[in-house]
């Protein structure tokens, strides 16, 4: 499976953690590296509209770990993926920045939201059990009305 992504101006990929919670509905992803452990983002969102949306850039590599979290009242969806390869394109100077909501659709919805041009992911998903805290992060995040801040990340 393929999922947009981000490129640094560097031409480095990356990806937002964001989500949070509306009355009855919450959407999370959390990156982490391939133990689970937290990953340290290279630029935190503070300011402009943030509820619901990205709040921690992190730069990704082989391996990592992308955990969503879907949420419907007390439905709540979780599934995790692994990034096996990267599809990059040439870095071009004012490269697009995907946006959290269009990388995270493309990931949990496929489909149209993983067609276009950019730079994607292959991913592939992988078991939870080793996941506990990133798990837990998401599922937080997931149920946090309008969240505004990164939940899962090293200092």
């Amino acid at each position: 499976m393929k999922m947009l992504i981000s490129q640094t101006r560097s031409g480095k990929p990356a990806a937002w953690e964001g989500g949070g919670a509306t009355t009855n509905k919450g959407t999370a992803m959390i990156i982490a590296a391939p133990d689970g452990s937290p990953k340290r983002p290279i630029f935190f969102a503070t300011r402009g509209h943030r509820a619901l949306q990205g709040h921690a850039l992190f730069v990704l590599d082989i391996g990592d770990t992308l955990v969503t979290v879907t949420r419907y009242r007390n439905d709540i969806t979780v599934k995790a993926y692994k990034i096996v390869a990267f599809e990059l394109e040439p870095h071009q100077e004012g490269e697009v920045n995907r946006s959290f909501r269009n990388q995270f659709n493309s990931l949990v919805y496929g489909g149209f939201w993983a067609e276009g041009a950019g730079p994607r992911a292959v991913v592939e998903e992988v078991d939870t059990t080793a996941l506990a805290a990133a798990i837990q992060a998401a599922k937080k995040k997931a149920a946090d009305y309008h969240c505004r801040q990164a939940y899962y990340y090293a200092s």
